[in-house]
């Protein structure tokens, strides 16, 4: 989302969170189109550079995506049926992750594979078709993208009526007095 390549819910999320820090840390007079022409003038990419930088991290990355880890493989993972996506199980999907080498189970496990990982390419309310894809799953081992795909086949649920797509942000709570 810093360099625009994000979903667009996310970046939708990205300056409504951005927006409130800023309303939050300064007088309020900001408004959300000095976020969102902060966003998309690039100063949010400059400033993750220099606190990378800041903190001794390398920075080539951003210049030259390719030095990245990738996996081997790619593999579609496609809609079995026809219908709306009515849920997309969050922790079901990190665990099909977690099968592929993206995480740990347990602390101190497994290395964890960098190149590795889902991508969801749909997202709840979606009307899908069967073989319609609904998410990629990159691994480096087939009986790990075995597992994934298992695993990440129990976190959708299709139903045969259209959904309301749900709420971004479902609700803000309140924020306290600040004495400035």
């Amino acid at each position: 989302t810093l360099s625009g390549e994000g979903p667009p819910e996310f970046e939708e999320f990205a300056v409504e969170l951005a927006n409130t820090i800023v309303e939050l840390a300064t007088d309020g007079s900001r408004k959300r189109s000095h976020v969102e022409s902060v966003l998309r003038s690039g100063a949010g990419l400059g400033k993750l550079r220099e606190m990378i930088a800041a903190q001794g991290g390398d920075t080539s990355a951003f210049e030259q995506r390719d030095r990245l880890p990738r996996a081997r493989e790619q593999r579609v993972f496609s809609a079995r049926a026809d219908g709306f996506i009515a849920r997309f199980n969050a922790l079901t999907v990190a665990r099909a992750s977690i099968a592929l080498g993206a995480g740990r189970e347990r602390k101190g496990g497994d290395p964890i594979d960098l190149g590795v990982g889902v991508v969801l390419r749909a997202k709840v309310g979606d009307r899908v078709h069967r073989g319609d894809p609904l998410a990629v799953l990159h691994g480096n081992d087939a009986a790990r993208l075995n597992q994934a795909e298992h695993i990440l086949a129990t976190a959708v649920e299709l139903t045969s009526e259209s959904l309301r797509t749900p709420d971004l942000i479902i609700e803000r709570l309140p924020a306290p007095a600040v004495v400035r």
